[in-house]
């Protein structure tokens, strides 16, 4: 290149020099012979030559290797023929390594418009090539796409005022190129409303501070969109330290903003899956807790002591649980549970100066008329002097601190049976609708408990009545005995049991029966009557104690039911000189009496004989034994000996037991108790399937 077309170049170009060195990315001008005629330190760092190596040599030849000839011969004709051209190379090193390049090549124009040389805007970006390859692998996601084309530059003016915007700061605006005037008005206007005053700001304490700034911003694009931006700025100071300008350039983070904006929505939902993940975990483990209460709970008040102390502090500060005995009770009991025993106290103490209501307005008597849930997240004041009994509401919301309140109806299908009370004090948390929720599902299941209750209360007085039908109300009194008659309902006992006893006069003696229906409810329950009908009347027609039997057998068997029974028919009758008894006993497969001499000596009296109301043919053999002073005899049904290894007791343990039963006892009835605490220990009745009825004679 000659000395002239350089001249005419510098001559022809209105770039400050210090503009081209202040950008970031590496500026090379070309003439219009490809001759290297502006080099600025960013190109002497990206492709290390100096200013005065770069000079004046072909710019081709010196950074392009053979293989982008063909890119790069396209993107100068382009260039020259007055397009820009942006795009990414593989250039030269002064060392010889290959770097890779992101190029924007745009035309240099003269005053009269002709284009007289090219400006390389020139990037090294090998390293970010190298990252972006290396995560090539990872999730969409988590790639940055960054354009690291897109960088558009200014110069202010202080003296004149105006900005000179290049062709990328406009289109990063997203205006026409050439369409800016350059005055500090327009920049605003282009600026997002909502950030006018931030970027501002920031621009004027970098002019008074005489230092750069960096701000990031959103532009509001005339064609509606909205895009954020990077900028840097610098002020450009004189010799004497007075700021004469400012030159800065601008980039588009959009992509990276959205991709921060994307995390932190990706973080705050995780963060409110795991906050409902531990929510759930504790409700339902706070439901277990609650059903866990409930299955310790055998009456309506375990249930109300149980359930309000498991509640708190969990669901609340205090809970109280309102439940009415039955359905003609028009005042509930209550139960309260608070963390603090002595706001208890105050609870209690309120209560019984206002006494229940049930057709006042307060919250419990509405619940329970209604059923309907009551909830109020902030207790006011206002709320409170709007309430039916405006002195007792302020009362307990300021002596127990009241802040927030549930109220929900314990409710069985139409049925309510009482109401919960969930309440919050003045420093804990408020309610929420999730909290309602969550006590309406405690309610739910108090409710079905209480009502599996009282339903299995009815029955046990159900059954306990029909039981007591089938049993004798009074037992005769026997001149030289002393009787005592225990029966025990194992279980829930809501069913009739098979078991039954009778004593009753025959005139000249008394007979002593002793006998266990197979199976439980109606069917046993009639059959019971028959026995002991049969039984009586058979008796009293005469006849003996083995013909008894049989004709109780052939009572069952013109029943038609399927049931069977085992039965112990005896006879005691006085011996002439007054001194005892003879006993006279038959088995129809019913645990033999066990007789318990005063001397000490146990045995069984009798022999098995066959079960009643299975077989026409049956085998019953009588035997009689004298019954002396001090004798005990004891008959049992097989509730006592029959249960699951290892609590079963074998003959020669029932008869130790009744042995020291006996031993110093003076009346039957403490042979009875005695019994009953052996039975005890062995199994607890409770844990039993299988009821239990005793009769103890003893010879006195």
């Amino acid at each position: 290149m000659t000395q002239r077309p350089i001249d005419d170049f510098a001559a022809d170009e209105h770039a400050d020099p210090a503009v081209v060195d202040s950008l970031p990315r590496a500026v090379v001008v070309t003439s219009r012979e490809n001759r290297i005629v502006r080099w600025n330190r960013a190109a002497n760092e990206v492709f290390g030559w100096t200013e005065d190596e770069a000079l004046g040599r072909p710019a081709v030849e010196m950074l392009v290797p053979a293989t982008e000839l063909d890119s790069i011969d396209d993107a100068i004709a382009r260039v020259r023929g007055g397009a820009t051209w942006t795009g990414d190379l593989t250039l030269v090193h002064r060392d010889g390594r290959a770097l890779d390049v992101r190029v924007s090549n745009s035309p240099l124009t003269n005053d009269a418009g002709e284009i007289v040389g090219v400006v390389w805007v020139s990037e090294d970006v090998s390293q970010q090539r190298l990252l972006e390859r290396e995560r090539a692998d990872l999730a969409e996601q988590l790639r940055v796409a960054l354009d690291v084309g897109g960088l558009g530059t200014w110069r202010w003016d202080r003296a004149t005022g105006r900005t000179e915007w290049d062709p990328m700061l406009q289109e990063l605006y997203g205006l026409p190129d050439g369409s800016t005037s350059g005055t500090r008005s327009e920049w605003h206007a282009a600026l997002h409303p909502d950030d006018q005053a931030v970027v501002l700001a920031a621009f004027d304490r970098a002019l008074e501070n005489g230092s750069s700034f960096h701000v990031e911003h959103r532009v509001a694009r005339p064609d509606g969109s909205v895009r954020w931006l990077q900028g840097r700025g610098q002020m450009v100071l004189n010799g004497d330290g007075e700021v004469t300008g400012a030159i800065g350039c601008t980039s588009d983070i959009t992509e990276r903003v959205e991709l921060d904006s994307e995390r932190e929505q990706v973080a705050l939902a995780s963060q409110a899956a795991a906050e409902s993940e531990r929510l759930t975990r504790e409700r339902l483990e706070f439901l277990g807790t609650i059903s866990e209460a409930l299955s310790q709970s055998t009456t309506h008040r375990e249930v109300m002591h149980n359930v309000s102390n498991a509640a708190v502090p969990r669901l609340g500060d205090w809970c109280i649980i309102s439940v009415l005995r039955d359905e003609s009770s028009r005042e509930p009991e209550h139960y309260v549970a608070h963390v603090d025993s002595k706001a208890r106290e105050f609870a209690n103490s309120i209560n019984a100066r206002f006494p229940y209501d049930a057709d006042s307005d307060m919250m419990l008597p509405t619940i329970i008329r209604t059923g309907k849930t009551q909830f109020y997240p902030v207790l006011d004041t206002e709320l409170v002097d709007a309430s039916p009994h405006p002195d007792q509401s302020r009362q307990m919301v300021e002596g127990l601190s009241l802040r927030s309140v549930i109220g929900v109806a314990l409710a069985k299908g139409e049925r309510v049976l009482g109401a919960m009370q969930f309440v919050n004090s003045t420093g804990s948390r408020t309610f929420t609708e999730d909290d309602v929720v969550l006590a309406e599902v405690v309610a739910s299941r108090v409710a079905a408990a209480l009502d599996d209750l009282r339903l299995r209360e009815e029955e046990q007085l159900i059954a306990r009545t029909l039981q007591a039908a089938l049993l004798p109300t009074d037992l005769p009194h026997i001149v030289g005995a002393d009787l005592a008659v225990r029966y025990w309902a194992t279980g829930e006992a809501t069913e009739v049991g098979g078991d039954f006893y009778d004593v009753f006069d025959l005139d000249d003696r008394w007979a002593v029966v002793m006998g266990d229906v197979c199976g439980t409810g109606p069917v046993a329950a009639a059959t019971t009557g028959l026995a002991r009908h049969t039984i009586r009347a058979s008796a009293w027609h005469g006849a003996g104690p083995s013909e008894v039997l049989a004709e109780l057998n052939g009572a069952m068997l013109r029943s038609g039911r399927t049931t069977f029974c085992t039965v112990s028919y005896s006879t005691i009758t006085p011996l002439p000189d007054g001194t005892g008894f003879e006993l006279e006993c038959v088995s129809g497969g019913h645990p033999l009496p066990v007789l318990c001499r005063s001397s000490g000596e146990v045995m069984a009296v009798g022999t098995p004989g066959t079960l009643v109301g299975m077989l026409s043919a049956v085998t019953h053999s009588a035997t009689r034994v004298t019954l002396s002073a001090g004798d005990t005899l004891v008959l049992y049904t097989d509730g006592v000996t029959d249960v699951r290894p290892p609590d079963d007791l074998t003959s020669a343990e029932l008869a130790e037991l009744v042995r020291v039963s006996c031993a110093g006892a003076t009346t039957a009835d403490e042979v009875a108790d005695r019994l009953r605490d052996g039975v005890e220990a062995v199994l607890p009745l409770s844990e039993r399937h299988d009821d239990i009825a005793l009769l103890v004679l003893r010879v006195t």
